[in-house]
């Protein structure tokens, strides 16, 4: 059966002389816009062939049955009738569903459904530092930074790696991505700032920051608590993490890279350069980096 009214049936006992007919006239039903076919049997038989022929003229058509072999039954009916209903033909549930009683459809409501989670909720937050008693930082290396009950120090803490910064590819030496000094400096320059501008007298690297490959590091800088002098001892370090690790990651070691000092409180007008209101700055020579690369294989 098909929309309009329209029907299409079969006969097995048919002979040479008077042919079905079928395949042309599902053709003519599809070209005069019938696109939805339902076959009312016992079993559907020709569901396939409807679906190839419907295929063969590129036209998009529903086609379904009432029953199936082995589920002759009116919940089996009723499956179909949803199958149309859910593709959007109009169906006359009424000699289905009774209209009285508590049993009968009602529309769905005006409003947007209100949902109530029965779980809890999580608690952390998509690794927001917040959420975990961090305070956030805007630096691009360093996400978070704490102070520690004990001693007064500073600890910042991020994690880097070649994917989530992929220039550092540029900065490599011998094949392997290593963390720029200057953006070494840059870690020591953020934690003066969060502890009230404090200048950065010193900074001593011992060893380079190598990023994997896969992977990457977490890193770790520390400004100790004020000596007697108002300076604060710096440290870099960073240990190696890969994508799958597990709670076994926090036994890995942690590996120093450089340590420093912060200058004393109201230090910092002394050693502060001057502004720079336009770069680069006057009298200022550009260096090809590749040289310098070059020449630290060497």
């Amino acid at each position: 059966m098909a929309t309009g009214a329209s029907s299409v049936s079969s006969s097995t006992g048919r002979s040479p002389s008077n042919p079905v007919q079928f395949h042309p006239t599902v053709k003519k039903l599809l070209n005069d816009g019938h696109s939805v076919f339902i076959e009312a049997s016992p079993h559907p038989v020709l569901t396939t062939a409807l679906q190839d022929t419907a295929d063969t003229t590129d036209t998009h058509a529903l086609i379904t049955g009432t029953l199936r072999r082995n589920e002759g039954t009116l919940h089996r009916f009723h499956l179909s009738l949803a199958h149309l209903h859910t593709h959007g033909i109009p169906v006359d549930w009424t000699p289905a569903v009774p209209e009285a009683g508590d049993d009968a459809p009602h529309d769905l409501p005006t409003y947007p459904f209100q949902h109530r989670s029965y779980w809890l909720e999580d608690a952390a937050t998509d690794g927001d530092p917040e959420s975990l008693g961090l305070h956030t930082t805007q630096h691009p290396l360093l996400a978070a930074a704490t102070t520690l009950a004990q001693g007064d120090a500073l600890l910042l803490t991020g994690r880097i790696s070649l994917r989530t910064h992929p220039w550092l590819a540029d900065h490599a030496i011998d094949g392997t991505a290593v963390l720029p000094a200057a953006a070494a400096l840059e870690l020591a320059l953020e934690a003066g700032r969060l502890l009230g501008d404090l200048p950065v007298d010193e900074l001593t690297l011992d060893a380079p920051v190598a990023i994997p490959a896969a992977g990457g590091v977490d890193v770790q800088m520390t400004a100790g608590a004020p000596r007697g002098d108002g300076r604060r001892e710096l440290t870099l370090h960073t240990r190696a993490y890969d994508d799958a690790d597990d709670d076994s990651a926090l036994h890995r070691a942690w590996t120093s890279h450089g340590t420093g000092l912060l200058g004393a409180a109201g230090s910092a007008s002394d050693s502060a350069p001057g502004s720079l209101t336009s770069w680069p700055p006057a009298g200022a020579t550009a260096v090809d980096a590749g040289e310098v690369y070059e020449r630290l294989v060497a």
